[in-house]
């Protein structure tokens, strides 16, 4: 749980002060040979900023400010040209992109086979270490967790493994780096320090926070990422994309980050991303389904609808990591499945498991992603972007929504039904059966309308987007009145009754 306080109000005595500055410290302070990331040098409790940030963790509250670093931005001659990524040669190099498709996990591994090299590529899931693989044979590729020796289960998470040799290796390249939580940055911190080698870094910082976390705040978290990596490169372009269309997503990236007022579907009928196909959120539903199209959205629910698993599925995933007996099964992690069997194999490992048909609600099927869990990952398929509507939608979420197609002619996205017909009708509807049934009714459009905004579009019932509306009495001994009433999705109210 992460929020801003003023210092007064944190109720911290200068004795838990200096504890707690030690104890940060100790965690972020990575050093000259990794920069500084250090809090804020207290002598007394009035001397803490008003608006210092707090994190708790177990109860304990740490305030985290980045104060110093050694940061140096390394220039290159000409991106398109392999001699030029020569910079890599300094390391702890953070090598980061404007536009996706720039190639920065592609030029560090070809740069390092060019001049002979050892490179280990580490990936925060088995699928992008998979995808590493596949492109680059003789590279070895592994996960974040293989190379630190990482075990996790739900609710579980601990170092029961070695952590994996790399004294054969002239470089390890940590991919997708913004994907690891503040906690596994500083894991690898130390892995860094009891094994000198030339670590590489690639990522993205405009795309979502990890969801499991200890800092709050975006922009120290790039710090933290920054001053481990304080030899930073940047790739100004795209090598997929043609100069017109490099044009248009530089565009698209302005009006996402920089716009005072951020209105996601505004965005998506501005760029003309196409919604006529797709416009109602059934049809959508009925679509994403096949192997054509790839779904991302924003909520869960909606997700697993768009996922679910049966005997056609081919390939899954894990929603929320979890444990059984030694295999544990991460987030994220992909598996081809093999469903009269019940058996699914490690895309990466081609380890074989047998489950239990129970457990596989543990997984969805490679039809929807939510937007953290597509991260780093691109497809070549159509893509629809739900949930535009929204409020808790973010600019990092829209961005990296968008820039998972590799064409930008693949986005679609699922408008938002007009529901004002849809109003009309019920109440209407409702208005008739109440004076039939002799009950009282005082609901209006304007009251319905209210409700939909304030639940977001969501039904009360089966927590999904509302494809069609229905007012529910939550007693049926009583009419539809203000008091009475839920909104849900007419097929939620119907089995009700």
């Amino acid at each position: 749980m992460y929020f801003k306080c003023s210092a007064r109000s944190a109720n911290l005595t200068d004795e838990n002060i200096n504890s707690l500055q030690s104890k940060l410290h100790e965690k972020f302070s990575f050093g000259n040979d990794f920069g500084d990331l250090k809090p804020i040098e207290l002598s007394s409790f009035d001397q803490l900023p008003t608006n210092t940030e707090f994190v708790r963790s177990k109860s304990k509250f740490k305030p985290v400010c980045a104060i110093k670093n050694h940061k140096q931005k390394l220039e290159m001659k000409d991106e398109f040209n392999l001699d030029s990524f020569d910079v890599l040669n300094k390391g702890n190099v953070l090598v980061r992109a404007t536009l996706p498709g720039a190639g920065k996990t592609t030029n560090v591994i070809l740069w390092s086979l060019k001049n002979n090299k050892r490179i280990l590529a580490v990936a925060p899931t088995n699928a992008l270490a998979a995808d590493i693989k596949r492109k680059f044979p003789e590279v070895t590729s592994i996960t974040f967790c293989s190379l630190l020796g990482l075990i996790r289960g739900k609710d579980v998470e601990e170092s029961g493994k070695k952590e994996f040799d790399i004294s054969e290796f002239d470089i390890v390249l940590i991919d997708e780096i913004y994907n690891l939580s503040t906690n596994d940055l500083y894991r690898l911190k130390k892995f860094m320090k009891n094994n000198p080698k030339a670590f590489i870094a690639a990522g993205d910082k405009h795309q979502n926070k990890p969801i499991e976390d200890d800092v709050s705040n975006g922009d120290v978290y790039n710090e933290i990422i920054e001053d481990l990596f304080y030899n930073h490169v940047q790739l100004n372009h795209s090598r997929r994309l043609k100069t017109n269309e490099e044009e248009v997503l530089l565009k698209l990236k302005k009006d996402i980050f920089e716009t005072k007022e951020f209105k996601p579907l505004e965005i998506m009928e501005k760029y003309n991303f196409q919604s006529s196909k797709v416009a109602k959120q059934g049809e959508v539903c009925a679509a994403g389904r096949t192997s054509e199209y790839m779904n991302i959205c924003y909520y869960q629910k909606l997700c697993d609808n768009l996922a679910k698993i049966d005997s056609k599925t081919k390939e899954i995933y894990v929603k929320e990591r979890f444990l059984i007996k030694k295999p544990v099964f991460q987030t994220n992690f992909t598996y081809k499945l093999e469903f009269e069997e019940s058996k699914i194999t490690d895309i990466l490992t081609n380890k074989s498991y047998v489950i239990d048909e129970k457990l596989l609600k543990n997984f969805r099927s490679t039809a929807a992603f939510t937007g953290h869990s597509i991260q780093g990952t691109t497809s070549d398929k159509k893509i629809i972007i739900h949930n535009l509507n929204s409020k808790y939608i973010t600019r990092e979420w829209l961005w990296v929504a968008i820039t998972r197609a590799t064409d930008l002619k693949n986005v679609y996205f699922a408008k938002p039904q007009n529901h004002t017909s849809q109003i009309s009708m019920n109440l209407q509807h409702h208005v008739y059966s109440d004076e039939k049934k002799g009950f009282e009714n005082d609901i209006t459009e304007e009251f319905i309308q209210k409700m939909y905004e304030n639940q977001n579009g969501i039904c009360k019932i089966c927590l999904n987007p509302i494809i069609k509306h229905s007012v529910d009495r939550i007693d049926n001994n009583y009419g539809h009145t203000k008091n009475n009433v839920q909104l849900t999705c007419l097929r939620c109210n119907v089995s009700r009754k």
